[in-house]
């Protein structure tokens, strides 16, 4: 990918370098993004197949080392950004993990949401859904990482708000009501006439 291309898109999106980070601190950036960052695409949220779940293949390379496996691998792996409402956005993180219900990405929804309505702590907050990674990433034994793509699902703004209740408004004041409509002026002292 160009790296102009690559700031373009990260002055419209400027958590684009936590999305790209994989498997520890990114040092060079840009020789990063020029050799092995294939594309980042944005998607509309209803493309996102919500069963879709980790995976990886890998083939077996010819190792000169009988205890040594050598092999090319390829992985499609998914991540989801959220944060609780008040925190800094893109703060929390889950990994799409195959230990969570089916493994798929509606799993983990769920099992975020129920964590969310269990912690006491949240409560009268929102959990706010910020956007889906698909991250495929190939590569091998001898050359490690060659190249990875991502593909960015955000989530539709409000995705699944919880109804709140509302606090209800306290009595008018008989005064203000009076001084605003015009009628005569309640007592001062409740229960007397003066």
């Amino acid at each position: 990918m160009k790296w102009k291309k690559f700031l373009e898109l990260q002055a419209q999106y400027p958590f684009l370098a936590y999305d790209l980070n994989w498997r520890g601190a990114l040092r060079n950036p840009k020789e990063f993004v020029r050799t092995k960052v294939g594309f980042i695409a944005f998607r509309p949220f209803k493309r996102l197949d919500l069963s879709a779940k980790y995976s990886s293949s890998g083939t077996p390379l010819k190792s000169e080392y009988v205890h040594v496996k050598m092999e090319c691998y390829k992985s499609v792996e998914y991540q989801l950004r959220f944060h609780v409402e008040g925190e800094d956005d893109s703060i929390r993180l889950r990994y799409v993990t195959t230990d969570i219900g089916d493994g798929s990405i509606q799993a983990h929804i769920d099992d975020v949401t129920r964590w969310f309505e269990g912690c006491e702590v949240f409560r009268c907050k929102q959990l706010i859904w910020e956007r889906v990674i698909k991250r495929t990433v190939s590569g091998s034994s001898h050359a490690g990482l060659t190249n990875m793509s991502l593909e960015i699902y955000l989530f539709p703004q409000f995705y699944r708000f919880k109804p709140m209740p509302r606090m209800p408004l306290p009595p008018p004041d008989p005064a203000h009501i009076s001084y605003v409509t015009g009628a005569p002026v309640p007592p001062i002292i409740p229960g007397t006439l003066s």
